[in-house]
């Protein structure tokens, strides 16, 4: 996707971890614009940390701003002037003012 995108002149956004620090992606990091993150070492360390205490828990668990479980990347600095704009919104969706929808048909 990177390299797509790179080849057409367009933004690419990583997902999972930040994208544009990976070496297989040196050539493409001038049009990643930034990358989604997924901290699963936020829950993973709540769960050890529930397991330690003898209080370990299953089901499922939800991650979001609130919890520390999703962020952005800002490496490149593209989307340096918009950081205070995106921590607005992050703020919102942690506090549950603005609710993201769930289910992709709603």
């Amino acid at each position: 996707m990177h390299k797509a995108a790179s080849e057409a002149g367009k933004w690419s956004i990583g997902v999972d971890a930040d994208e544009a620090t990976y070496p297989a992606h040196a050539d493409y990091t001038a049009t990643i614009l930034t990358s989604m993150l997924k901290r699963v070492d936020v829950g993973v360390g709540a769960f050890v940390a529930d397991a330690l205490a003898g209080n370990p828990t299953a089901g499922v668990k939800t991650w979001g701003f609130a919890q520390g479980g999703v962020g952005y990347t800002t490496t490149g600095g593209y989307i340096d002037d918009l950081t205070g704009k995106i921590e607005e919104f992050a703020a919102k969706i942690a506090s549950g003012e603005v609710v993201v929808p769930t289910d992709p048909k709603a």
